[in-house]
């Protein structure tokens, strides 16, 4: 892909309105669902409990992993806790705070989809965010604003920007600020929810690979791991026996039981006649919405011009 030249006065007026078009649909679009799900977005105790009290234990002093156990990474719990400690402790908080991560989604997968196929495939990318996964009562379960786990959210919003800024460096000026601002991105997605992280990481070490970004690069990347990590160790490992052991209590709990299996499978429905059948029908419309979309881009006169 080369890099794109300065478009021309005229050129880039025409983009403004596309851009301005663009946003007043998806804006007009967003408020039609809104009305239409308003409160209607999840119950605040089987939907999102723990997400509920976590800032508030957090606020009172107690640590994740040490005095709370808590099955992800520490950004969502904290974050939650700064916004809950600066607004308040109030559902419309959480509300307000769930609709500007969605918000955040949409507007990086807006950005990479016209980074690599303009304005049309970007405007398409954030319409079927929209419409398949903001609010809960009109888009199949999916549920930005009020969602089981902030932690998913917004680790999908981090992992997302990791992977615009990633684009941004291989694809535009190699300026390193963009590289630098994927790698943040992706140890705070790593610190968010661990298999996010983990799936956006192996995007960067392929991209890498292929690219050939230099070792010098890598190398700061993996220092800066290993520092990010020996914090984490130091801040949240128990230090008493009468504390919560990190990995055996916390985390190791994401995998391999039992009885969490159990727990998803009743929330989730999955466990009712017939409700496996409608999941994989929601699953399989939503795979050929997905692939209709990568067809559309692969058609694209600006992505195949991009990609000779």
């Amino acid at each position: 892909m080369e890099k794109a030249s300065n478009p021309s006065p005229k050129s880039f007026a025409k983009q403004v309105r596309w851009h301005a078009l663009s946003w007043s649909i998806l804006v007009a679009i967003g408020m039609c669902l809104f009305v239409q799900s308003y409160q209607r977005w999840g119950h605040p105790i089987i939907d999102l409990g723990r997400d509920l009290y976590l800032p508030s234990e957090i606020i009172d002093g107690r640590v994740l992993y040490r005095d709370v156990l808590y099955n992800y990474g520490p950004i969502a719990p904290y974050f939650l806790a700064g916004i809950v400690a600066v607004f308040g402790d109030s559902l419309h908080v959480f509300e307000v705070t769930g609709i500007f991560i969605g918000l955040a989604t949409m507007a990086v997968l807006y950005a990479i989809g016209v980074r690599l196929a303009g304005i049309i495939n970007g405007f398409f990318s954030a319409l079927l965010f929209l419409g398949l996964n903001f609010f809960a009562y009109s888009t199949w379960g999916c549920n930005f604003v009020l969602p089981y786990s902030y932690a998913s959210t917004l680790s999908m919003a981090l992992a997302l920007w990791s992977l615009f800024f990633l684009i941004q460096y291989l694809y535009g000026s190699k300026a390193n600020v963009s590289f630098a601002w994927s790698v943040v991105f992706l140890f705070l997605t790593l610190f968010t929810k661990q298999e996010v992280g983990f799936a956006i990481g192996m995007v960067h070490v392929i991209a890498w690979g292929a690219h050939k970004v230099s070792f010098r690069m890598i190398a700061g990347v993996m220092i800066a791991a290993i520092l990010f990590f020996i914090v984490f160790i130091w801040i949240f490992h128990a230090r008493s026996p009468v504390e919560h052991e990190l990995f055996r209590e916390n985390i190791a709990k994401l995998t391999g039981s039992g009885t969490s299996s159990s727990f998803f499978k009743l929330i989730s429905g999955l466990d009712q006649p017939g409700t496996k059948f409608l999941s994989l029908l929601k699953s399989t419309s939503k795979a050929l919405l997905l692939i209709i979309h990568a067809w559309f881009i692969g058609a694209s006169p600006a992505w195949t011009q991009s990609r000779r």
